[in-house]
């Protein structure tokens, strides 16, 4: 597909978070200074960096309006920063980076092309990874999708080109949230029915002793205590709705689900099918989402008695 007026006229804002990002936040900048379409944004949320990675930024903005510096009082954590960028965005597309990570050329194009062939409202693109010099360690991902692997290996974060009309079904995030890029792309395929990947990788992911993919968010077993946690307090919450069957049921569901993601690892990655069946069922893995749907419930049930 050619360059056509029907992409290059879309207004795009790039969104960055960062926390002492000194040694690799210029080049992440320059790679989306360097797109083939330009972008209309660059939004950088520092979380309280302490390395000198703002004067970094600031830098850059002095020649370039526009970047948009955010630097948070305190220490939010990358969840806060992620919505205070979010929340920053006014163009009609918006795509998230690591600010440790680089972007291909195209990556604004082809995602594009991408969102406008297919109809769809975002995509998660494939990346490849390379080391702390930028260079390829021959590995990529995700060029497929499925509940598991989302779940237990969080492979879809800072992927997602999107529509920003899609932030209202994103934010404001759950209270206590640890995981955002895993609440986004579950709460999407929720909401949308599907998530679309690209093949072609277009962003570069780095890979060093302080990224994300070394720490242990990414371990399943923390992860695993999480829903444990979960399934006694929807457990609790069940046994107060005693005489609400429709509540009860919903609560029921909830705890299936989490009780078939904790004893399916072994098996849930080999099998899409009953992967994508699990993610359909998924009805919130935010205890706030489940608690809303309670009270509506309680003031249905509530209508039907009167």
């Amino acid at each position: 597909m050619n360059i056509t007026s029907s992409t290059t006229d879309k207004s795009v804002s790039a969104v960055l978070f960062c926390y002492n990002e000194v040694e690799y936040i210029q080049k992440t900048i320059r790679s989306i200074q360097n797109q083939s379409i330009a972008v209309e944004n660059i939004i950088i949320v520092d979380d309280f960096s302490t390395d000198g990675t703002v004067k970094v930024i600031k830098q850059l903005a002095s020649t370039d309006g526009r970047i948009q510096c955010i630097q948070n009082k305190y220490k939010k954590g990358k969840v806060g920063a992620y919505q205070t960028g979010l929340e920053r965005v006014r163009t009609e597309y918006f795509f998230v980076i690591g600010a440790d990570d680089e972007a291909n050329p195209n990556l604004v194009k082809e995602s594009l092309e991408y969102i406008e062939k297919n109809e769809t409202s975002f995509v998660f693109n494939s990346a490849e990874m390379i080391d702390e010099n930028s260079c390829p360690l021959n590995r990529q991902f995700i060029s497929s999708f499925d509940a598991a692997t989302c779940f237990y290996y969080n492979k879809t974060g800072g992927l997602i080109f999107a529509r920003s009309k899609i932030i209202e079904e994103i934010i404001p995030f759950p209270s206590q949230l640890e995981f955002e890029d895993w609440y986004t792309v579950l709460t999407l395929f929720q909401r949308f029915g599907r998530v679309e990947t690209s093949v072609q990788p277009l962003i570069k992911y780095r890979i060093h002793s302080r990224s994300d993919s070394q720490a242990s968010r990414w371990d399943w077993h923390r992860r695993r205590s999480l829903l444990e946690r979960d399934i006694r307090f929807l457990k609790l919450m069940r046994q107060r709705e005693a005489t609400n069957e429709s509540a009860r049921e919903e609560l029921s569901r909830s705890i299936r689900f989490r009780e078939r993601l904790i004893r399916g690892l072994p098996s849930l990655g080999k099998d899409i099918r009953m992967s994508m069946i699990l993610l359909k069922s998924y009805l919130s893995l935010s205890l706030s989402r489940i608690i809303s749907r309670l009270a509506q419930l309680r003031i249905k049930a509530e209508n039907t008695r009167h």
